[in-house]
């Protein structure tokens, strides 16, 4: 058997039960009780090591799911641009002949002229979306295969790769998500 590195990794519970039954030994130690040719303990479980604990994972995900939703229904009741529109238009009805009103109207045209803008000329780029999100499902999946790698050259290739791949799809998605000037094929004029 190979000799792990020495850096904090989590047991995973079947390997936490060899030590539950009774077989003792000193802590931080995560080489399983008995290295035998098949990787079982003493008491017969399978010894594995992942770097992730699942149950915290998902805990976590649950939590920035409920954010982003909170975030998300926020910006829906906000209204928009074109609520924010109305809403000057009628604090301009609101205010007496001077420079303060001409300020207001100017307002309220440069933001219908940046609404025109935005809804007629800036766009995404699907293709370049979707590509994203497929390079970022790739580096989740490495990264999956990273944490149940045989050995440590193995975990460090495919930790390697999933951050490779996770950098690529979050620039290329983030590039192509936000509207922006676009030549026929998708790609940023400015």
């Amino acid at each position: 058997m190979s000799a792990l590195p020495n850096w904090p990794l989590q047991r995973s519970r079947r390997a936490a039960s060899g030590a539950q039954a009774g077989h003792r030994r000193p802590a931080g130690d995560l080489r399983p009780a008995s290295a035998g040719a098949a990787g079982r303990t003493e008491s017969g479980d399978t010894a594995t090591f992942t770097l992730v604990d699942w149950d915290t994972f998902g805990q976590v995900m649950v939590a920035v799911l409920a954010v982003g939703a909170a975030l998300l229904q926020f910006r829906r009741t906000r209204g928009g641009p074109r609520a924010q529109i109305r809403q000057d238009i009628e604090l301009l009805e609101l205010l007496p002949q001077g420079p303060s009103r001409d300020r207001m109207v100017a307002h309220v045209e440069s933001s219908v002229d940046k609404l025109i803008e935005r809804e007629t000329e800036l766009r995404r780029d699907p293709m370049g979306i979707g590509l994203g999100i497929a390079f970022i499902a790739g580096a989740v999946v490495a990264g999956y295969f990273a944490t149940d790698a045989p050995n440590f050259m193995w975990a460090m290739v495919l930790a390697l790769l999933a951050f490779v791949f996770g950098l690529i799809g979050l620039v290329g998605f983030i590039q192509d998500v936000v509207p922006r000037k676009r030549d026929e094929k998708g790609r940023p004029i400015e």
